[in-house]
């Protein structure tokens, strides 16, 4: 899958060539997938525009974790793994587009089809 970005001010958009279209704007705090709106949470919100906008990029539990929920606490792994967990149930099949990184943390990027 290919993706593609515009300017975070005009909100931030994931294309994947006719697959998975992931609009979210920060002037609305609205999230659509395929031009269908999703309802997040704020912190679903937080968490996929840090994803968004680090994609490509192996994100830590730690960094996520103090960056999107401004914890240091010892249970973030849990608390990030959670929070992934109900992102991607909340964008059903456009969800997989987040990566787990094994032993390394997560990523939005390129999924392998097939």
């Amino acid at each position: 899958m290919i993706f593609e970005s515009s300017t975070p001010a005009a909100g931030a958009t994931l294309g994947a060539r006719g697959c998975v279209s992931i609009t979210l704007s920060h002037a609305t705090y609205a999230v659509h997938v395929n031009d269908l709106p999703i309802r997040l949470t704020a912190m679903q919100f937080d968490l996929l525009d840090y994803l968004i906008a680090h994609r490509d990029r192996v994100l830590e539990p730690g960094e996520i974790a103090r960056q999107v929920f401004k914890t240091q606490a010892a249970n973030a792994p849990q608390l990030v793994r959670v929070h992934i967990f109900n992102l991607r149930r909340a964008l059903g099949e456009a969800g997989k587009v987040i990566e787990t990184v094994r032993r390394r943390g997560y990523r939005l990027g390129r999924r392998s089809e097939g």
